[in-house]
């Protein structure tokens, strides 16, 4: 039971990625459910409750990339209840889970919105300083895992965005500074050096960015997961920015054909995501194909916006793709 429940969040957090947010939702869901049956047969077992926690900051990631702001933000604040609730019993992956969940409430607070007012806002820096003492304490420890690295680099961009959106543009460049120290010599996980890339492209501060170790590191990633979605779709952004629209075209186009195979599970197999067709309307109006530009932009758009309307990574392309 407790194989199915981690394979069911393991698997809302991939149908996620992929903007899936109906069928994320029913897989984190059911993962709940199992684990909340679990924890309620061994109380005593601390993985029971922190799994429930784990599938609550999954499914919060999911009502906030769908537009449901209020539910993500409560979701969050039980996650975080549930984690902190764990006392001495808790093991450094529920801390690192606890430093998760706090880092997304405060994006998720932070985010401007119709429906967010400036106080709300404001109390966004506290919360993403709270993650960050909690990723500080487990960096602290004589030899930090990979992932911790990149969960408090995460922390660390969002904090950066946040503080850009604000205008406090010194303070935004010192938090992306401290993001990309995390990794100053990045593992060999395509993951990983695919997130490193993101950070170096989408900088607040533009002298912080870095096309051509991005694209590096994305050629390394590409070698060791060469049908990695995420890493091609990178990729082309990284190539285009370098003025190479040829190779972007060639990337975004693997991407969309891995994606679209019947092996990666998509209901929507053979049709490009929002995000690539974002990434479409920005590489063809390099090639200055106007027209072919503002149709995968019209498409994306509505796809991002039945979908996944608080997705930030499709925000930041939305941006990208309908800038001037």
């Amino acid at each position: 039971r407790f194989n199915r429940a981690t394979a069911q969040l393991n698997l809302a957090w991939l149908l996620n990625q992929q903007e899936l947010p109906a069928e994320s939702q029913a897989q984190a869901v059911a993962g709940i459910n199992e684990f909340i049956g679990l924890a309620g047969d061994y109380p005593e077992d601390v993985r029971y409750t922190a799994g429930e926690a784990a599938g609550r900051v999954i499914v919060a990631e999911v009502l906030r990339d769908h537009g449901d702001r209020e539910n993500s933000l409560a979701m969050l604040e039980i996650a975080i209840q549930e984690l902190a609730g764990l006392g001495q019993d808790a093991r450094p992956q529920d801390f690192l889970q606890r430093a998760v969940a706090v880092s997304l409430l405060a994006s998720t607070r932070g985010a401007a919105s119709e429906v967010s007012t400036d106080e709300q806002r404001a109390t966004a820096v506290p919360l993403f300083d709270a993650a960050g003492e909690l990723f500080e304490d487990l960096l602290a420890s004589d030899s930090p895992l990979p992932r911790e690295r990149d969960a408090a680099a995460w922390n660390d961009f969002r904090r950066a965005q946040h503080l850009s959106s604000a205008g406090d543009s010194a303070a935004a460049t010192a938090a992306m500074q401290l993001a990309l120290s995390r990794f100053e010599a990045p593992p060999e996980n395509a993951v990983f050096l695919e997130h490193i890339a993101w950070f170096l492209l989408q900088s607040p501060d533009p002298d912080l960015r870095d096309v051509a170790v991005a694209v590096d590191l994305l050629e390394r990633a590409l070698k060791l997961a060469p049908r990695n979605v995420r890493c091609l779709e990178t990729s082309a952004l990284a190539h285009l920015r370098q003025g190479d629209v040829n190779t972007a075209r060639e990337r975004l186009r693997t991407a969309i054909s891995v994606a679209g195979h019947p092996s990666a599970g998509r209901p929507s197999a053979g049709r490009p995501s929002a995000g690539q067709l974002f990434l479409t309307a920005i590489i063809e109006r390099r090639a200055d194909q106007q027209d072919e530009s503002a149709a995968a932009l019209s498409e994306a758009s509505k796809l991002m916006q039945s979908r996944s309307p608080g997705n930030p990574r499709l925000q930041l392309l939305h941006r990208e793709a309908a800038a001037n």
